[in-house]
């Protein structure tokens, strides 16, 4: 029988050596097309906490064939800033998750998942939104926000990094969340905002009739 002070030994190592949040993580990412002669890519990113602004105006756009926007509306914006160390990553996946709860005393989570392509080194910023007459309609307050990364290695997508407003080790799992809700930056009207300062989403391939 193994001795138990070595297990508990070995657990502690194991424990020890997991990334905090914030630092530094780095995976292998696979060659792209699948090909097996290449060495596998490291990813190498650190991220910010995640942040939650419920204030952000609609963008104005001024266009002589229709009136004036008299009013700008609030949307609800996640916010990820994060810095990678690669000189290019082929793709990383996003998810976003937000809590609310309503005046009742309600819980809703909503998620989506948008995957961002061609990415230089340096300092990025990535983010998710609701529409005003959506997050207005549920009278509700933001509870906890987060993002898990993923990228693509040779066993398929992994976790590579994550942040949130809980303290609390991948809630996220723990509760049922909805999708429709939250929308990319490119199905919204900031879409064309400060454009290269986004990476490209990468949409579904057209399907073959």
């Amino acid at each position: 029988m193994m001795n138990r002070s070595f297990v508990l030994l070995a657990l502690s190592a194991a424990l020890s050596a997991l990334p905090a949040l914030g630092q530094m993580r780095s995976f292998s990412q696979a060659p792209v097309g699948g090909g097996t002669a290449a060495p596998a890519q490291e990813v190498v990113l650190r991220v910010k906490d995640v942040k939650v602004d419920t204030r952000v105006q609609s963008p104005m756009y001024q266009n002589s064939s229709e009136r004036g926007q008299s009013t700008q509306k609030h949307w609800l914006r996640v916010i990820q800033e994060y810095e990678t160390q690669n000189e290019w990553i082929d793709e990383l996946e996003f998810t976003y998750y937000v809590l609310v709860r309503d005046a009742k005393g309600k819980d809703r989570a909503f998620r989506k998942t948008v995957s961002y392509v061609d990415i230089k080194k340096g300092r990025h910023i990535a983010d998710a939104f609701i529409r005003p007459n959506t997050f207005e309609r549920m009278n509700a307050s933001v509870v906890h926000a987060a993002v898990v990364i993923k990228s693509k290695g040779i066993a398929g997508m992994k976790v590579v990094a994550s942040s949130s407003t809980l303290n609390q080790a991948n809630w996220w799992e723990q509760i049922a969340s909805e999708e429709g809700t939250l929308l990319d930056r490119d199905e919204t009207p900031f879409a064309n905002v400060a454009y290269d300062n986004y990476e490209l989403i990468k949409r579904p391939a057209p399907q073959a009739r």
